[in-house]
């Protein structure tokens, strides 16, 4: 005698899922891992359901990207269902396995696939040189810039300085241009002046002389006067008693006129 029990509908509080698709593990950089997740279906009373056949079963995966990929379900060994999935990318994944609109027992399930250690290492390693290059760069390339303002600074300092010298040589030039033509403005002075010293004192000599010479020739003129009044008296000097006798003239009396 055999009898067939007809198992109802799949009850998501009996039925199970199980497999390495629960677990996580270590994922390399560009690696694909493939899991599985073994489905088990029991009606109410845990009979075994190994057809999907009037039950509304639905498998989904939340990706670490936050996308929602739904995920096929197939039929297995042992009366059981598989539902495969991969993941290239590191980070926790929620499973969602629905019986009849409903979560199966255990999900949504959190699956998490963490980045390999050594590749974690290594990845913290090579960020750390290359941000320790990038400081030394931007170390090097401030130094370099400031070297360079430093340079243009000096150059800057330098351009000013010797325009200053210029100007200052120029401005020197300017007052020793303008010393020389006040020295050669106070030559002509001094000569003007010196010539006109000059010419008075040549004046003066010259009225000097003429009243020099003036006065020698009134003083001649007197003297001819003189030579001529006493030239003119008769050479007899009267003495007493009304008598005149000759006299005979001292030569020094022509010198003397006014001894007589």
């Amino acid at each position: 005698l055999s009898i067939h029990i007809s198992p109802g509908p799949a009850d998501f509080f009996q039925s199970r899922i199980s497999g390495d698709g629960l677990i996580g593990e270590e994922i390399k950089k560009n690696q694909k891992i493939a899991k599985q997740v073994k489905l088990n279906l029991r009606d109410e009373f845990k009979n075994e359901i190994t057809s999907l056949e009037g039950n509304t079963v639905k498998a989904t995966l939340l990706t670490a990207k936050g996308k929602t990929t739904g995920l096929e379900i197939l039929q297995g060994l042992d009366h059981a269902f598989k539902i495969p999935y991969s993941v290239t990318i590191p980070g926790n994944y929620i499973l969602e396995v629905f019986v009849n609109e409903t979560y199966i027992f255990g999900c949504p399930l959190t699956i998490s696939f963490q980045r390999n250690a050594q590749e974690v290492l290594e990845e913290q390693l090579e960020k750390e040189r290359l941000e320790r290059e990038r400081r030394e760069t931007e170390q090097r390339l401030r130094q370099e810039a400031e070297e360079r303002l430093r340079k243009a600074r000096e150059e800057e300092n330098y351009r000013k300085e010797q325009e200053r010298q210029a100007n200052l040589a120029k401005k020197q030039a300017g007052l020793e241009e303008k010393r020389k033509a006040e020295q050669a403005k106070k030559r002509e002075k001094d000569e003007e002046r010196k010539k006109l010293i000059a010419k008075r004192l040549k004046m003066q000599q010259e009225t000097e002389r003429r009243a020099e010479e003036a006065l020698r020739k009134t003083e001649d003129e007197l003297r001819r006067q003189w030579e001529k009044k006493f030239e003119a008296k008769k050479k007899f000097k009267r003495i007493g008693g009304g008598f005149v006798v000759p006299f005979e003239r001292n030569p020094d009396d022509d010198r003397h006129p006014e001894k007589n």
